[in-house]
């Protein structure tokens, strides 16, 4: 696909606009627009590229329509995915595009080396309820083909990848996308799990060492933990 004088929707979550700014430097002639949640995104941006604070989990009110749509890591955001890719279907011009890379966080092993019982292991499963808690179902995002399938979307493709959380994996690349993971989950745990484990009833005492319980096992060179984007 071209992008010369063309229309992007990105939506991502907050730490990841820096996407809509790399694909607007490389794309000159393509005009980018953002949404998030938060006014975070850097004052310098390409001159193709535009940030608005909007909820994708609404009603869409564009006046134009785009060639390809974008999301990356919204997952713990939407609740509603037929209604958020029937959006996107209906502002895509014809022959556009709509890519989501998502996760689902249901953190495993492939070896055992995760046991169930442990912080990890307590905190996906914790986690997993509390999204459901809050209406959100991040398992949803296994379902996407079938969703677009059902709007009506052609030449559909699913490429899942796991991701593994440390340098355990086989082979340099696959060992640097693991510490980069491993890192992003480690510094990000506080974030995105404080709101919706107090939801489930932890003490925020108690919380901040069952936290610092789930770092160890992320760090643990002995689990070989991984979760799953697609």
């Amino acid at each position: 696909m071209l992008f010369r004088n063309s229309n992007v929707f990105n939506l991502t979550s907050s730490s990841q606009s820096a996407w809509a700014i790399e694909f607007a430097h490389a794309h000159k002639k393509t005009n980018v627009l953002g949404t998030d949640l938060s006014p975070i995104q850097p004052q310098t941006v390409p001159i193709n590229c535009t940030f608005v604070v909007d909820d994708a989990n609404k009603d869409w009110n564009f006046h134009q329509r785009f060639d390809f749509v974008h999301t990356r890591a919204i997952a713990f955001g939407i609740s509603d995915w037929p209604k958020f890719i029937g959006q996107a279907w209906t502002y895509l011009k014809p022959g556009g595009w709509l890519e989501l890379q998502e996760f689902h966080l249901n953190v495993s092993s492939d070896d055992g080396t995760l046991k169930e019982g442990s912080a990890l292991w307590q905190w996906k499963t914790d986690m997993l309820a509390a999204t459901k808690k809050v209406g959100v179902d991040s398992l949803k995002t296994l379902e996407h083909p079938k969703m677009m399938a059902d709007q009506g979307m052609q030449s559909i493709g699913v490429r899942q990848l796991k991701i593994p959380l440390g340098p355990w994996a086989k082979g340099k690349r696959e060992k640097q996308i693991g510490v980069f993971a491993q890192k992003d989950l480690v510094e990000g745990l506080d974030g995105i799990s404080t709101k919706l484990l107090l939801l489930m009833g932890y003490e925020p005492e108690a919380l901040n060492k069952f936290l610092e319980d789930v770092r160890k096992d992320l760090m643990d060179p002995a689990v070989s933990s991984r979760y799953a984007f697609n």
